[in-house]
């Protein structure tokens, strides 16, 4: 993937160069187009490239850490393992002796490879701003919140979800939309939802003629919803199918079009997309949008915390 090799391409490029510029390039990126799974050619993991920036770049220590926050929440895991090919040393600093302190990453993860460095800083105090930005990087890990996990999927898999979502004689669930019906597998929906299930479940009208009424959705928003769609939508589309995701308590759905609304955002749309992700999709959410916009506008404000 393209900006899968851009991330890892800016934070080698973050390792020594001064911070506005890479970090602006950096933040222009699109998190949902990213493999947050991914190693590079030597073997590191994201967030371990993001210890090595914080370690060898002291100019940006703040922006790295807000960096490895939101990279957490986009996927990337404080636990996942550098391969045995990530055998560089990265040689830092030297000991009050000249004697190198080495550490090789191989087999480490995130968390690991903090803590080894932080073992080699522990026995001399000429390296305590290194101790503290390695302590800053542990909180980070420590108060990130995850979002659902993004992995890569053999495409031959997708297509065989899509037959089965298309397959519409196999459809036994009716959705009248504002402006018609749509069709579904009930026990998909189900599976997803609490909320549809306890109607599908109840006495009423939806339960014994399964069908539910969302007079208020058009149709392709409730294709949207389902996740089944091939057209591409507009922010407008986006957002209604969000308010529906939220309404009926899919949180994986919810996290999809959020993200799918991150790489929408304009300086035309950034008002109604940022109402719309406080409210249906919370907090962090709208943190993003805060963030991506910024990004767009070349403004950097601080995070506060919601």
């Amino acid at each position: 993937m393209a900006q899968t090799e851009l991330l890892f391409a800016l934070l080698t490029t973050g390792e020594c160069c001064e911070a506005n510029d890479w970090i602006k390039a950096l933040k222009r990126l699109h998190p949902e187009r990213i493999d947050w799974s991914s190693r590079n050619d030597d073997g590191l993991t994201i967030l371990v490239q993001c210890v090595i920036v914080l370690l060898r770049n002291s100019s940006c220590e703040q922006e790295m850490l807000n960096m490895i926050e939101h990279f957490i929440s986009y996927g990337a895991s404080i636990t996942q393992k550098c391969t045995a090919e990530a055998s560089a040393t990265f040689v830092f600093y030297k000991d009050s002796d000249g004697d190198e302190l080495l550490v090789k990453p191989s087999g480490l993860s995130a968390i690991s490879y903090v803590q080894a460095w932080a073992r080699e800083f522990d026995v001399d105090t000429r390296f305590s701003d290194e101790s503290k930005r390695l302590a800053k990087a542990l909180n980070c890990f420590a108060g990130a919140e995850t979002q659902h996990v993004r992995v890569p999927v053999y495409e031959g898999i997708i297509e065989l979800w899509e037959k089965f979502l298309t397959a519409e004689s196999a459809h036994d669930l009716t959705i009248e939309a504002a402006d018609g019906l749509v069709t579904a597998h009930a026990q998909m929906l189900k599976e997803a939802s609490a909320v549809v299930t306890a109607m599908l479940a109840s006495p009423m009208k939806e339960g014994q003629l399964q069908r539910i009424q969302v007079k208020d959705v058009a149709k392709r928003e409730v294709i949207l919803y389902t996740c089944s769609t091939h057209n591409e939508p507009d922010y407008k589309t986006a957002l209604q199918a969000l308010d529906l995701a939220h309404r009926w308590q899919v949180d994986v759905v919810v996290m999809v079009l959020a993200n799918l609304l991150q790489g929408m955002i304009t300086d035309e749309n950034f008002s109604e997309i940022a109402e719309h992700a406080v409210l249906k999709a919370g907090c962090r959410m709208g943190l993003v949008a805060v963030v991506l916009f910024n990004c767009a506008s070349g403004v950097i404000l601080q995070r506060n915390d919601c």
